[in-house]
């Protein structure tokens, strides 16, 4: 199996509460679950370069028209996942990225490819959860994670927008107006993050996001992972990671 290890310096990081909109400092603080995370140079050039290079072996489904995708799945310990592609290297190499620097998520085994071509994009939506079984425990992903794989010289950014409590979505819901100084929908953007190759973004599966258009003579390619977030009350699943041996 390959081994590949992250940068070994700190990387370019910027955190923002969802709930607030607030930069968080830096990764030296506790992440929270309601957090989007950009992390910038996170992984030696020699990964991209290998991910890139599985990605051009692997089938493109072109079932969404405005973003066709390449799956894999990765078994590596796991003898009830069937139909693997690949036997862990990107699990591995993303689960040492997030211990080596204190982030509690756990990778799931389910990965895709996504490529935008231009006058791709997609809209405004929130993510559902995947379920898989660690050990004799089935727990459900929470976070997304996009980590760009090229430079997308027009467009294509990944807009982040705040998250709504019940009773925001209920004025919404009823054509109420929003409170006094809330403004429109673009008030409640936490940031338009540019797809910059080698750059992370993780944020949690309700959180509202949106693929912006990709502009004519532009593309856009990323993996995007599923992760789990786990705090000192379910630390025992990080010690039946299906990454381990």
């Amino acid at each position: 199996m390959k081994t590949l290890d992250p940068c070994i310096s700190h990387p370019p990081a910027r955190r923002y509460n969802l709930e607030t909109k607030t930069l968080v400092s830096t990764l030296s603080n506790k992440v929270t679950p309601f957090e989007c995370i950009i992390i910038d140079d996170a992984f030696p050039s020699s990964f991209i370069d290998e991910l890139n290079k599985l990605r051009e072996r692997l089938q493109l489904d072109l079932k969404r028209p405005t973003c066709p995708r390449r799956f894999f799945k990765e078994c590596r310990g796991n003898s009830n996942l069937q139909m693997a592609t690949e036997d862990g290297w990107v699990g591995c190499t993303l689960t040492t990225f997030f211990q080596q620097y204190s982030m509690p998520f756990h990778v799931f085994p389910f990965f895709r490819f996504l490529e935008y071509k231009p006058g791709g994009s997609m809209a405004k939506h929130t993510d559902g959860t995947n379920a898989h079984t660690i050990g004799d425990q089935v727990i459900k992903s929470t976070h997304t994670m996009l980590l760009y794989l090229n430079d997308c010289d027009g467009g294509g950014e990944t807009c982040i927008w705040k998250l709504k409590d019940k009773k925001d979505k209920k004025k919404r819901k009823n054509g109420r107006k929003q409170a006094e100084g809330g403004g429109g929908d673009d008030d409640d953007i936490i940031e338009r993050v540019s797809c910059k190759q080698n750059r992370i973004l993780i944020f949690p599966h309700q959180t509202p996001h949106e693929g912006c258009l990709v502009e004519e003579g532009a593309q856009k390619i990323c993996l995007r992972a599923e992760l789990y977030y786990y705090d000192n009350e379910h630390y025992r699943y990080n010690q039946v990671s299906h990454y381990e041996i």
